[in-house]
């Protein structure tokens, strides 16, 4: 059974892969090769716009970056407008990334872009393939939410310690 498991999902992960090749193929360059950040600088930028305030530790942990790196890139993006700085409201202590109206825009266009390609892809398709699509969709949000509730969990565990 477990090895059932396993080829399902290098299945999953593999066909992901090859539709993320194939979106990328179908046009929406230009919006990509209109932004003017780094590889490190568009990672954290995303990190910060997707959530509601993130540390410095935190993100540094989420891009696999040194905090010293970490806190450099993000210099960048506020000094281009993209995320800024705020103190936690729960714990003075605490300074937080936000992304600013700029910066949410931009990752908002990008996600755009490929949701109007994923969107060509599945016209392709019929209703009950979609209904089937769908629900796929639902339940790996599902999983992806229960991971993310845990590892909010565990940080929060780790910053009692």
């Amino acid at each position: 059974m477990q090895d059932e498991r396993e080829e399902l999902i290098s299945h999953i992960v593999e066909a992901s892969r090859h539709l993320f090749h194939r979106c990328l193929q179908l046009g929406g360059h230009r919006e990509w090769a209109e932004v003017d950040l780094t590889m490190p600088q568009l990672k954290v930028l995303f990190v910060v716009a997707a959530g509601k305030g993130v540390t410095m530790t935190h993100l540094a942990s989420a891009v696999g970056m040194t905090l010293s790196t970490a806190t450099g890139v993000a210099d960048r993006l506020i000094a281009q407008g993209l995320v800024h700085r705020q103190n936690d409201p729960a714990d003075r202590r605490l300074v937080l990334l936000l992304a600013s109206q700029a910066g949410i825009m931009l990752v908002d266009r990008l996600i755009q872009v490929g949701q109007e390609r994923l969107e060509r892809i599945a016209m392709r398709l019929t209703v009950e393939e979609l209904r089937l699509v769908a629900q796929a969709h639902d339940l790996l949000c599902r999983a992806a939410l229960q991971i993310s509730g845990e590892e909010r969990a565990s940080s929060r565990q780790d910053w009692k310690r």
